[in-house]
């Protein structure tokens, strides 16, 4: 997976993780969790310093410091790939009253087979009141194009303006 040709800008994405086995796990102050085997997506936000290009980064090679609910999961769990709205798209993006990681896990958390597992993840210091920004999919049907529209329905736009990984669109359930 390539992220030199992400900038350094702000953006939003969605993370695709798979843990190849069932475990307990403790994300940090949210307490332990178990886990269960298969694939998750997460949504979050990159807004400080080295933009989207370094969050992915260290979402990528992994972090021995634990500073986000996220750094728990991914010493468990590889990342499959991931998905993106950079900053250049987003200024086509119609202004919307909460942030994307927001409006993506409010839709998720509408679709039946997506579940949380750990309430809160990602999500502790949401003032929307969002359930989780991490989601287990349970659905063997769901795929790259179902996380593309969902993202490109909540940005108000088109699913071709979502950029993925290569890793990303060869995803497959278990």
């Amino acid at each position: 997976m390539n992220i030199e040709n992400l900038p350094n800008s702000t953006g939003a994405y969605a993370l695709i993780l798979r843990l190849d086995e069932q475990k307990r796990i403790r994300i940090g102050k949210l307490g332990e969790f178990d886990f269960p085997k298969g694939d998750y997506v997460y949504f979050g936000s990159a807004k400080g310093g080295g933009g989207i290009r370094a969050r992915l980064g260290r979402h990528l090679i992994g972090s021995n410091q634990t500073y986000w609910h996220i750094d728990y999961l991914r010493q468990k769990a590889s990342v499959v790939g991931f998905c993106t709205l950079v900053s250049s798209i987003e200024k086509k993006v119609p202004p919307v009253e909460k942030p994307l990681e927001c409006i993506w896990s409010n839709a998720l958390s509408q679709i039946v087979s997506m579940r949380v597992f750990a309430y809160g993840f990602g999500a502790s210091d949401c003032v929307y009141k969002c359930p989780a920004h991490l989601f287990y999919i349970s659905n063997r049907d769901w795929n790259i194009e179902s996380l593309r529209t969902i993202m490109a329905y909540g940005a108000g736009i088109k699913p071709e303006h979502v950029v993925c990984t290569k890793d990303a669109v060869k995803w497959k359930r278990f």
